[in-house]
């Protein structure tokens, strides 16, 4: 585990965070970097886990390949701010001057130069000029050649690239490191995104505000134009929000920037329907206006976000879907931990929650309160901040800290205020702290927030910035970081429950738990179309898994329902039904040119990308197109559009539920490394695929096309001064001892 501080130093621990030694990097002292800078600006892990890079400023880089025990020191010669790491050859590298750099100092700079190393940055070479945009993008996966290089440059390469326009710039890709390339007919591509999925391009033709998106599946081979229903409506910004279960989630600006419509993709990504109207948009952190949708980790299809009523106008409410966006419900009411609801005195009285919102800095969670925080080891368990009553609010005397073992549905208040949090131990072990106020202490449960136990861990307060854990989350320690507020010195505290709690978990201590849409009853119980059963402790058996442990887990496909389908393009969700949006843009009502025999004529309805469920079931409900003669035309009148199969005694026989499972990988897609590093390796290995090197960059000051959402669950904020503290022996809590550093 490696901690780079903000005063640039790189500190690391070889036992989960329990010590820590400052590295010390050959010739930090001897160069002198611009602005009397010193030290270490950005860590860069690689495919190679004993592989790492340590970047300067203008030039300077340090590297290991036995995980920190020796560096070696470069001096590449040129002005390099940024480096990126190839996906699969760790001692491959793409560089440029950055930037920040570029912008900030554009007297030094006619245009920003690529350089490309083959050999952990000893020596280098020029590879393009005049660039905007670049990546690896998935150079050496899937079959694409190790030496594939994307980048959005200049179509003229002479005079002062500050003063280009955006208008001036050209797609190309090559795999010989742009000896040749291969340019790509698409005019007035202004922004780049690759994800580890997609590959998506922003087009602007003229100088309104209005976009295009494009979107490739497949590495770039083909770009489709992405299809929205509402022609009328102007495509301002976008935010991809998530991309990792076969289907896209967008974000769309349209006209204010504190609300866009969300929109979800079949599976090729181009054709969207209205997942979540006016979904809320609020400022984080950084500044930025940041979408706010959750994905919850280890299960498919089970998503938070926030609206704003009244079309945008009104308040702020909370909504969760367990079909990935095909339904959107509110939360129900949370109960006290004796069963009871809690206290509320609205009107409409649900569950509202924080803690959606990401920031462009790298942090996981940009509001002010504690994220929806979910782990893929823990399943079915979540942790959030919110609270009860009509709207979500915004003071801290509404805040509460909420926990749910169901996967979102069913609440329960644990405890009030905000607070930070994680689990551990596949769940067992729960600790939070208090990241609104300086404290001295941590909460910590073995019950799953039946009850807590406090602990203090220093004598003087601190402001609590997270808490992690090993991301296998096998482990019985946590790290905890945070701040004093006056010095603003930082400090890591180690928080080892190993030998706290002795008695390990037999069979008894266990129970099986179905992931279900808990909209519907009866006798399947399906989450994306599968019957899924997993092995985990039960809530109020207070033992330990133990790193040996194993979560059992058996799945068999369900029949198709109602819930498994979403609605086609050019049709929208009304009263229930999927009903067709009159005048919808790029809708051809009959059969297709040069139709022979038949043609499929949608119902209304398309399955879910990512259900598991079997159409051959004789208890499904078929909504999939059905085929028509060539020589006629479907009806086109809104009455039948998305009713067929939903008629009669259909419906009666059919058990309306939905799911699907498989535990998503931690931290999903994640498009680019940001300027702001983040504290600790895991969480760099975690969010950061290396290879994503594009930025997103513009050439005249135009706002960006792209506001990406990082997709990795929880980001540390880097830590804010260069002093560790250890805290926490193995065997009891006690008060730890200053460290002068």
């Amino acid at each position: 585990m490696f901690a780079l501080t903000e005063m640039n130093y790189v500190w690391k621990s070889t036992n989960e965070g329990n010590m820590w030694t400052r590295q010390n990097f050959p010739h930090m002292e001897d160069v002198t970097q611009p602005g009397n800078r010193k030290g270490i600006k950005s860590v860069l892990p690689s495919s190679n886990p004993n592989i790492i890079y340590f970047g300067g400023w203008n030039g300077y880089l340090w590297f290991t390949k036995d995980m920190g025990i020796n560096y070696q020191f470069v001096n590449t010669g040129y002005y390099l701010n940024d480096y990126y790491v190839h996906p699969t050859r760790s001692d491959w590298l793409l560089a440029d001057v950055g930037y920040e750099e570029f912008w900030n100092h554009r007297e030094s700079y006619t245009d920003r130069v690529l350089y490309l190393s083959q050999d952990s940055g000893l020596h280098w070479r020029m590879i393009d000029s005049y660039i905007s945009q670049y990546s690896w993008a998935n150079a050496g996966l899937n079959g694409i050649p190790e030496e594939t290089v994307w980048v959005l440059g200049c179509t003229t390469k002479s005079g002062d690239q500050h003063r280009k326009s955006v208008y001036e710039l050209e797609l190309k890709h090559s795999v010989d490191f742009l000896a040749t390339t291969i340019d790509h007919p698409l005019e007035h591509i202004i922004f780049m995104l690759v994800s580890n999925h997609n590959i998506y391009l922003a087009q602007k033709e003229d100088s309104s505000a209005n976009m295009k998106l494009l979107v490739s599946v497949d590495d770039g081979e083909i770009f489709n134009q992405a299809k929205f229903p509402n022609p009328g409506l102007e495509q301002q910004q976008y935010q991809i929000l998530d991309d990792t279960e076969g289907s896209v989630f967008i974000n769309i600006q349209h006209e204010t920037s504190t609300w866009g419509h969300l929109y979800s993709s079949e599976q090729l990504g181009s054709e969207y329907e209205m997942s979540l109207p006016y979904n809320r948009r609020e400022k984080a952190n950084d500044g930025t206006m940041r979408a706010e949708f959750k994905r919850i980790d280890g299960l498919e299809g089970i998503y938070f976000g926030n609206i704003l009523d009244n079309e945008g106008e009104g308040s702020p409410l909370s909504r969760v879907t367990f079909d990935k966006g095909g339904n959107w419900e509110p939360i129900p009411l949370a109960y006290n931990n004796d069963g009871t609801h809690v206290s509320c005195s609205g009107t409409d009285c649900k569950l509202h929650l924080h803690g959606m919102r990401k920031s462009s800095t790298g942090s996981s969670n940009a509001d002010t309160y504690g994220p929806i925080h979910s782990n893929a080891h823990a399943i079915g368990l979540i942790l959030a901040t919110g609270n009860v009553g009509d709207f979500l609010q915004s003071t801290l005397d509404t805040v509460y800290t909420y926990f749910s073992r169901d996967a979102g549905w069913t609440w329960y208040e644990v405890m009030k205020g905000s607070h930070v949090y994680e689990f551990s131990d596949f769940g067992s072990i729960l600790t939070m702290a208090s990241n609104t106020d300086a404290t001295n202490y941590v909460w910590y449960s073995w019950n799953q927030g039946s009850s807590f136990t406090n602990c203090s861990f220093t004598t003087n307060p601190i402001e609590v910035l997270n808490i992690i854990t090993e991301p296998s989350s096998k482990s019985a320690s946590f790290v905890l970081h945070g701040y004093t507020n006056g010095s603003r010195q930082g400090y890591i505290v180690h928080l080892d429950f190993s030998l706290y709690h002795e008695r390990p978990c037999d069979d008894s201590d266990y129970e099986m738990w179905y992931p279900s849409d808990p909209i519907n009853t009866g006798s399947y119980k399906c989450l994306m179309g599968e019957t899924t059963a997993y092995k985990r402790r039960k809530r109020n058996n207070e033992c330990y898994n133990g790193r040996e442990y194993e979560p059992s887990v058996s799945s068999t496909p369900c029949p198709c329902f109602r819930e498994d389908y979403e609605c086609d393009y050019c049709f929208e969700l009304q009263n229930g039904n999927c009903t067709f949006i009159p005048n919808c843009q790029n809708y051809t009502a009959g059969p297709p040119p040069g139709c022979v025999g038949s043609y499929n004529v949608s119902q209304g309805y398309r399955l879910i990308s990512g259900t598991k469920c079997n159409i051959n079931d004789p208890n499904s409900l078929n909504l999939l197109p059905k085929q028509q003669p060539c020589g006629t035309s479907p009806q086109n009148d809104d009455d039948d559009h998305g009713k067929k199969g939903l008629s009669g005694g259909v419906v009666a026989l059919i058990v309306l539920l939905v799911l699907g499972v498989i535990a998503g990988a931690i931290g999903g897609a994640v498009y680019y490394l940001q300027k702001k590093h983040d504290w600790d390796i895991k969480e760099w290995i975690l969010s950061f695929r290396p290879g994503s090197g594009s930025q997103f960059m513009h050439m005249s000051g135009e706002n960006t096309a792209f506001d990406d959402d990082l997709l990795e669950e929880r980001d540390a904020e880097p830590l804010d001064d260069n002093a560790i503290e250890k805290t926490l022996s193995e065997t009891k809590f006690d008060p730890f001892e200053d460290i002068t550093v």
